[in-house]
């Protein structure tokens, strides 16, 4: 699973309050369930009010990146372009982001979106399914 946390944590172009964001984070592990591996990207600001959160789920660690346009998505698309040569075929991805859509089109990809709002069409288009969150 990759997880670009801070797409996760906005919408409509406005950072969502701490406690609506961790309903998010649970929500976006709770629907992937069991996987063997997760990828959890983004920026220090992102991960300070979750690494409690983060931690209680045994999630492996996070990794921080320095802000920049597509830094996070670059990071977990290297790490998708790993597992997929290692054999992997069936992913989860928690963005919303276009960059994804090439690698949705490539493998069995489902994306989980807490709205359709900001959805790039492409990755929608490209992916197998699409999960939208009901907490929002």
């Amino acid at each position: 699973m990759l997880i670009d946390l801070e797409n996760m944590l906005y919408e409509r172009s406005r950072r969502v309050d701490d406690a609506r964001a961790a309903k998010r984070i649970e929500a976006i592990l709770d629907t992937a369930g069991p996987v063997q591996h997760t990828f959890v990207v983004g920026g220090q600001w992102a991960f300070i009010p979750h690494v409690a959160l983060l931690a209680a789920r045994s999630l492996p660690p996070f990794e921080l990146v320095r802000p920049a346009p597509d830094s996070a998505d670059r990071v977990l698309l290297d790490r998708g372009e790993f597992l997929a040569s290692t054999g992997y075929t069936d992913f989860f991805i928690a963005s919303r982001d276009r960059i994804f859509a090439p690698f949705a089109s490539s493998y069995r990809t489902t994306v989980i979106t807490p709205s359709r709002r900001g959805l790039s069409r492409a990755l929608e288009d490209a992916a197998a399914e699409v999960i939208v969150l009901t907490c929002g």
